[in-house]
């Protein structure tokens, strides 16, 4: 019998085909977190620090356990220049993302998107995430 065949989180072909591209960005305050939700499922994510202060990236908001304290984040440094950003790529599937900063920056965001309903992701939580 045949299946309809699809895309989906399990299907290999959603991630081999080249991702539609998606980009924003903003001014993030001191103290602040922002979403950075997905109109679909990433393959890919990159996240640049255009801004005079560290970025922190993580893929849950940092009120949902231990992110923060416990280090479930990656630190995306300040070069406080324009002309030389540091940035960070990666290849991941996610429906959002979260960005804070302890003293404010601004950051750009390129996404890879697939076919991918955001619907379709599963939360992200336990170990690496939130604990």
């Amino acid at each position: 019998m045949l299946k309809n065949y699809r895309a989906g989180l399990h299907n290999v072909g959603s991630y081999q085909v080249s991702g539609l591209p998606w980009v924003t960005g903003s001014t993030i305050a001191a103290g602040a977190e922002h979403q950075v939700a997905f109109p679909s499922i990433t393959s890919a994510v990159t996240i640049v620090n255009s801004g005079a202060s560290a970025l922190r990236v993580h893929f849950v908001p940092a009120a949902a356990g231990n992110v923060i304290g416990g280090h479930h984040y990656i630190t995306i440094p300040s070069t406080g220049s324009i002309s030389n950003v540091e940035k960070h790529t990666c290849n991941v599937k996610c429906k959002e993302i979260y960005l804070s900063s302890v003293a404010g920056t601004d950051y750009e965001v390129f996404a890879e998107l697939t076919t991918i309903a955001p619907d379709e992701m599963y939360i992200l939580t336990g170990s690496g995430m939130t604990e």
